[in-house]
């Protein structure tokens, strides 16, 4: 298990102590008074989920539909009659918002409805996802559909803002007791000691100790976790949402259960977010995750909005292993839980995150794991409690799973604005699959399985690596096949060891940037390659630049050392063994510096991750079969990496083109025509100055900026079984 950091074996031993005395508080404290209270002001949770029903007054994303399919001798009138005095019994049901108060109205009407079988899931449908006036009307809607004499469903929608997972099984209990009294089998239950308007006024006289806690602890979150989507965020969104099915294998649920001095959630949320944290590139990672919010022995058969959301902030920096992760889980979770007092309006209050319709406060996955409790059931009928598919998310992604005693199961749904069901089935997979393996190999660091991207088929390329490892991988396999120049695969990796070997000499330091000054030549690639081999950052310089310009980039990156023609000859009697320096995927791989056209030319770092996600990306959208690429601008910029490491990632031929060539229309088609090139990329400048008449013969990729769409036009013209592709990369 990992080792907890000293500065936060203080802060973890304080929080479990004041956790510990919060329980010996509430097992202690006195009973929260009835105020028979007939209105009562919204509560935190309440007055969000008003706020979300103004804004949006057409969604159904707050329902919470029920159904009981009853077969058997069904007493109408009993059932209808129960449901009523379910209602009276717990007048939160029966609340209508008037001026910021709840105040409720007589009774809830319970129709009866004949329906045709035929008929029967679009009425449920139609029942469940209406969306509620809460100013108008209950919080409850109730209807009994009769299918025949021994047959009939009870359709029970309530809004969220009158009652949560908890309260349902309250609801359900009282149902079946009350079902019970109308035909007589018992007596009818006593009223409830409390209403909801009881536990909110206590809640709101207990001090918030916990906000200050909070404050400090999501300091710094980032705004939105950047997973990888089908489509650009909505800036208003649908909330339209969809399902996949998740079933936990019993194998693997057994496994989840026998992790020692760890509970079930814990086990799924260290999973998750380790899920979470490499689909989206970082390590801070944010999970919402419900607590009943119930903070009283008093409060647990009180009907009502206690639920609250505590985020989860889960550290996955350092490649931790799956033991380490689960210790890391363990202790964020008992954290969020020491301080669950705090309602999660007043933190997103308090911490005042960027005002944002597309995205929810704080986080946007949810974790849901639950017990599915006793299944229901009213004298003398079989019951089936079941809920109508939702067409809503509340959440980019929100994973709920089911505990029956012997497997977890249940869904992973997903807002259909930004994935598509496709992508989240292969995510769904994926997080079982690194569940399997963080729990069967804990000692090893956590990967993602092996096999189709996120984007489309599997390029066979991966992304956690180093990236001159890649390069590795062709030279180990294809040692005979042209890299670059006249140099072989096998060439270029012993020549790259040399450089490497001759910096680790010099004293060269882990990630430090390296200058490299060299013309679009063979060597070029070699100092690049031997300073990733090296464990330092390659810092790429144009002999075209003026020397001024190059000077201050050198001393603003700091950089010691430049690799020049000199000092790769002087680099000839170097081991051209590899070094095997240990190159983490979150080192840096290289510096670019942009243009400086809008002020002093910036630094952008570069990690070896990003680069190598990017081309597993690129790898997704480039046809196969691309045997060239060829380099046609500057290596000072970001935009010419993708046709030098895409080529040399693939095992394709790298064709580097000098600047006077590169420039020269006639020079550049003479080029094309005695060495063909099968991809470039390049600026669309570049190709207006150069023209359509030599281009390359599978694939042209503009990338850098505005792409006119004449300019299209005319490619399109000249080589209409061109394909055109327009993009981006990892400094942009």
């Amino acid at each position: 298990m990992t080792e907890v950091r000293e500065d936060r074996i203080a802060e973890l031993v304080r929080s479990r102590l004041a956790a510990a005395l919060k329980q010996q508080e509430k097992a202690a404290a006195p009973g929260i008074p009835a105020t028979s209270a007939a209105d009562m002001p919204l509560s935190p949770a309440q007055e969000r989920l008003w706020f979300l029903a103004q804004l949006e007054p057409d969604t159904p994303a707050y329902n919470v539909p029920l159904t009981l399919r009853l077969r058997g001798p069904v007493d109408v009138s009993a059932l209808t009659g129960a449901v009523a005095d379910l209602a009276e019994r717990h007048w939160i049901l029966r609340g209508v918002i008037e001026e910021g108060r709840v105040r409720p109205v007589a009774d809830v009407p319970v129709p009866v409805v004949d329906v045709d079988g035929t008929e029967l899931e679009r009425e449920l449908a139609a029942h469940a996802w209406r969306p509620f006036r809460l100013d108008a009307k209950p919080p409850l809607r109730a209807t009994v559909f009769r299918l025949g004499d021994e047959e009939c469903v009870l359709a029970l929608t309530l809004h969220h803002i009158a009652t949560d997972a908890w309260s349902e099984r309250v609801l359900l209990d009282d149902l079946t007791h009350l079902y019970a009294a109308r035909l007589g089998l018992e007596p009818p239950p006593a009223p409830p000691a409390l209403q909801y308007a009881d536990v909110a006024a206590w809640e709101a006289g207990r001090p918030d100790a916990d906000l200050d806690w909070w404050t400090g602890h999501l300091a710094g979150l980032p705004p939105v976790l950047d997973l990888p989507l089908a489509r650009p965020r909505p800036s208003v969104p649908t909330w339209e949402g969809a399902a996949v099915a998740i079933e936990v294998p019993e194998p693997l649920s057994a496994k989840v259960r026998a992790v020692a001095g760890t509970s079930p959630f814990m086990v799924f949320l260290a999973g998750l977010q380790a899920l979470l944290s490499r689909l989206s590139g970082v390590d801070d990672i944010a999970v919402g995750v419900p607590h009943a919010g119930r903070h009283h022995p008093d409060a647990e058969r009180v009907v009502g909005c206690f639920i609250n959301t505590l985020v989860v902030r889960g550290d996955t920096s350092g490649d931790p292993t799956g033991a380490e992760l689960l210790a890391r889980a363990r202790a964020a979770a008992l954290d969020a839980f020491a301080h669950a007092g705090t309602p999660f309006e007043r933190v997103v209050e308090r911490l005042q995150p960027e005002r944002n319709l597309a995205v929810t406060p704080l986080f946007q996955v949810m974790l849901n794991v639950y017990d599915t409790g006793t299944p229901v059931s009213l004298p003398g009928l079989e019951v089936v409690a079941g809920t109508p598919p939702a067409p809503t998310a509340k959440f980019d992604l929100n994973l709920e799973l089911g505990d029956d005693g012997t497997r977890f199961s249940g869904e992973l749904r997903y807002r259909t604005d930004l994935f598509d069901e496709a992508t989240v089935r292969r995510l769904a997979g994926w997080y079982l699959e690194l569940l399997d393996g963080l729990l069967t190999t804990p000692d090893a660091p956590v990967r993602l399985p092996a096999g189709d991207d996120l984007r489309g088929r599997d390029a066979g390329l991966p992304v956690d690596v180093p990236l001159h490892t890649l390069v590795e991988r062709v030279a180990d396999t294809r040692p005979d096949a042209l890299a670059v120049g006249s140099l072989s695969y096998a060439e270029l990796d012993r020549r790259a060891n040399q450089v490497a070997h001759r910096l680790l000499a010099s004293g060269v330091g882990p990630q430090e940037p390296v200058g490299v000054l060299l013309e679009r030549r063979p060597e070029l690639v070699v100092a690049m390659l031997g300073v990733l081999k090296a464990g330092a950052a390659y810092l790429p310089l144009d002999p075209v630049y003026p020397e001024r310009r190059n000077r201050a980039v050198v001393a603003d990156a700091g950089a010691r050392f430049v690799l020049t023609e000199a000092e790769l000859a002087g680099a000839a009697e170097a081991s051209g063994e590899r070094p095997g320096v240990a190159v983490r995927p979150e080192h840096l791989a290289y510096v670019i510096y942009t243009s400086g056209s809008t002020g002093r030319p910036k630094g952008v770092a570069v990690e070896h991750r990003h680069i190598t996600h990017y081309l597993g990306a690129v790898a997704e959208v480039v046809p196969a079969g691309m045997g060239s690429f060829a380099l046609v601008s500057t290596a000072a910029a970001d935009l010419g990496m993708t046709n030098v490491w895409c080529a040399l990632t693939t095992g394709a031929t790298l064709h580097l083109i000098d600047h006077e060539t590169a420039t020269d229309p006639a020079a550049f088609a003479a080029r094309l025509a005695a060495h063909p090139v099968d991809a470039i990329k390049m600026v669309p400048s570049q190709l207006e100055l150069l023209g359509t008449a030599a281009l390359p013969r599978k694939l042209l990729i503009l990338a850098g900026e505005a792409v006119p769409a004449d300019l299209v036009a005319r490619v399109r013209a000249a080589r209409p079984d061109l394909e055109v592709q327009i993009h981006y990369g990892p400094t942009e």
